[in-house]
């Protein structure tokens, strides 16, 4: 019989937070101010006034403002300061492809160890994807669905995983909250589902459906051990998210992926 040894919470969250080092917790701070869209795409930030505004000292703002520019989200000028990057398609392609080589491998890992606590937060967040009729919060709704994939990876024992997910996850909540039209970019495939020129309202419904049974599949094959499912799977959803934007990317009518304002666009399928 396999056991799972589950780890032990040794130490309240808000007293774990206190013991780490100034730097982290700027970060930590400054990367849930991206999840709110406090950010937008190359817009300055201050570090005198981040270090007044948040009672930090200049060197926790600086460690904190370093990390974000290697993990190629903020971008450093001498004389100039710090400035947030402005993203574009290529960034958001080359994000996708890292977790279809990650995801795939992280989810087999998990399906193998079956944490309770993880499979349990998998499950609420599915809860909270099925429950958007109800609620019609579409930020909540997207904040689920990349937590899901992202519970998935920082919880799969491997930390280099958790550590490249991390930038993925700024840039993705980034994108969700400051570009509202972009989601009519993603799974062009969808269309190929209707029989006509689908409204928006459509457009969205199936593919929340689509990403929702896909989720789904994904939960049954962690919950029940099936490693080579659940790889399976999970490596099925993300591929056709990258087939889906490289479509876009090659077919769209004088698209630039290199050019940021194209996010900026309110573009119509």
């Amino acid at each position: 019989m396999r056991t799972t040894v589950m780890p032990k919470e040794t130490v309240p969250a808000a007293a774990a937070e206190e013991r780490q080092p100034a730097g982290l917790r700027v970060l930590h701070t400054l990367i849930e101010k991206f999840e709110r869209g406090e950010f937008q795409s190359g817009q300055p930030i201050k570090e005198s006034v981040l270090a007044k505004n948040g009672d930090w000292s200049r060197n926790a703002v600086r460690e904190a403002l370093n990390q974000l520019v290697g993990w190629d989200i903020l971008e450093y000028t001498p004389y100039c300061g710090y400035r947030v990057r402005a993203f574009t398609l290529q960034d958001l392609l080359e994000w996708y492809e890292l977790r279809e080589a990650i995801e795939p491998i992280a989810a087999r890992r998990v399906a193998r160890l079956r944490p309770r606590s993880v499979l349990d937060y998998l499950k609420r967040q599915l809860e909270v994807m099925e429950a958007f009729d109800s609620h019609h919060d579409l930020k909540k709704y997207s904040k689920a669905d990349l937590d899901f994939h992202l519970h998935i990876v920082a919880n799969c024992g491997n930390r280099q995983f958790a550590q490249k997910q991390m930038q993925a996850k700024v840039i993705a909540l980034f994108f969700v909250n400051s570009y509202a039209d972009f989601k009519y970019f993603i799974h062009s495939d969808t269309l190929e589902q209707f029989d006509h020129r689908p409204s928006h309202e459509e457009f969205d419904s199936l593919n929340r459906k689509l990403t929702i049974d896909a989720h789904a599949q994904i939960l049954e094959a962690l919950c029940r051990g099936d490693a080579e499912k659940a790889e399976r799977a999970c490596r099925e959803h993300l591929a056709s998210l990258v087939r889906d934007l490289e479509n876009f990317i090659l077919y769209y009518p004088g698209l630039d992926k290199g050019d940021p304002s194209i996010l900026k666009q309110s573009v119509s399928f």
